[in-house]
């Protein structure tokens, strides 16, 4: 009895203490974490600040997700809000087919609003834009906006490390 409850209590602390943490100021969820900036640049240079943080702009692969970054702009934000932030999503190589410049990959999850994209040559950048509820949206590239940094909670872990 006493040999099984140590076991059980060493399995307990072994666990939580493994378990990858965000780095101070970014948020969690699931395997990730993201950071949502306080100050404004264009898609290039904040697609650079995130690398600087070992990060990338934040790419959203499911709904789960989607809603999750929706529910923290939101709780920064409000409702109503003109805020916008960039997500990694371009169509600069090729218009209308969107990905994620990361990993190179097609995006298979939309979340459009309507009528987006619109802007057609001139806007080729995604961004979560607070005016359309947060829902994703094309922009010129050039403009100043918010961004949301992501990498996974395992390499934040071993940047802390």
């Amino acid at each position: 009895m006493m040999k099984t409850s140590l076991l059980l209590l060493c399995l307990v602390v072994c666990f939580t203490q493994g378990e990858a943490q965000c780095r101070d100021g970014w948020l969690r969820f699931h395997d990730n974490c993201y950071l949502f900036s306080r100050d404004r640049a264009p898609w290039g240079d904040s697609a650079a600040v995130c690398n600087a943080f070992h990060s990338h702009l934040a790419i959203v692969e499911s709904a789960e997700e989607n809603a999750f970054l929706k529910s923290e702009l939101n709780h920064l934000h409000g409702g109503g809000s003109s805020a916008a932030y960039w997500l990694d999503g371009t169509d600069i190589e090729v218009e209308d087919i969107w990905r994620w410049t990361s990993t190179g990959d097609k995006i298979t999850y939309l979340n459009w609003a309507a009528n987006q994209p619109n802007n057609g040559h001139a806007s080729n950048c995604m961004c979560l834009y607070g005016g359309l509820s947060f829902n994703m949206a094309d922009e010129h590239c050039s403009t100043n906006y918010n961004y949301i940094c992501e990498m996974s909670a395992v390499d934040a872990s071993e940047v802390l490390g």
